[in-house]
C-alpha cells in the first residue's frame, strides 16, 4: 500500500517509514504503514519536503504554474490556459517534464499529463493555505472547463472530491 501510495517514489517510502511506530522493533515495518486507514503514513513529512526541497526550489513562473494548476486532477495545455488566462502552458508543462517535476505523461503525444499524486496533494495544501479564493476560482474554472469540452466523468470526478453537492446536482441534472 506504501509503494502504491507513493508510486514507488523512494523517498517518500523512506519517509513513510521515519514516520511510523517508533517503538517497532529495528528493521520491521510499523504497522502504520500498511493499514489503509491509519492517519500515520508520512503524508506530512512527505508534504514538508516537497514544499521546502522542491517547490520552494523552482523558479517563481513554474511554481505559480504548478500552484495554479493543481486544482486539476489532468493536465493539458488547453485546460491549464483557460484556467490561468494565459497561453504558454504547453511550453511550461514541457518544461517543468524536462525539470522532472513529478509531472506524469498520460499519453505519447505529450498533451496529457498528471502530478504524481503526493506533490499534486502538497500543492494543494499551499495553494489553499496561500490564497484560498484564488484557488476556489482555479478549481471553477477547471470544472467549466471539463463540462465544456465534453469530459463531464472528470467534471463529475471533481465536484464530489470537492463536495458541492448542488452543483453536482444541475451537473447530473443537465448530462444525467
Amino acid at each position: 500500500r506504501v509503494y502504491r501510495r507513493t508510486e514507488g517514489w523512494v523517498a517518500a517510502m523512506q519517509l513513510s517509514a521515519l514516520a511510523g511506530n517508533q517503538d517497532a522493533a529495528p528493521g520491521s515495518m510499523p504497522a502504520s504503514l500498511y493499514q489503509a486507514d491509519s492517519p500515520h503514513t508520512g503524508e506530512r513529512q512527505i508534504s514538508d519536503y516537497i514544499l521546502t526541497e522542491v517547490l520552494d526550489q523552482q523558479a517563481p513562473e513554474h511554481v505559480s504554474f504548478m500552484l495554479d494548476t493543481a486544482c486539476c486532477p489532468r493536465l493539458c495545455a488547453p485546460l491549464c490556459d483557460a484556467i490561468r488566462d494565459a497561453g504558454d502552458s504547453q511550453e511550461q508543462l514541457r518544461q517543468l517534464y524536462n525539470l522532472n517535476l513529478f509531472l506524469v505523461p498520460l499519453d505519447d503525444q505529450g498533451q496529457w499529463y498528471r502530478y504524481h499524486d503526493l506533490f499534486r496533494d502538497a500543492l494543494l495544501q499551499r495553494s489553499r493555505h496561500r490564497d484560498p479564493e484564488r484557488a476556489e476560482e482555479l478549481w471553477q474554472r477547471s470544472i467549466h472547463w471539463f463540462l465544456e469540452h465534453g469530459q463531464v466523468q472528470e467534471a463529475i470526478s471533481q465536484l464530489v472530491r470537492q463536495q458541492d453537492w448542488q452543483w453536482l446536482a444541475t451537473v447530473l441534472e443537465e448530462h444525467g
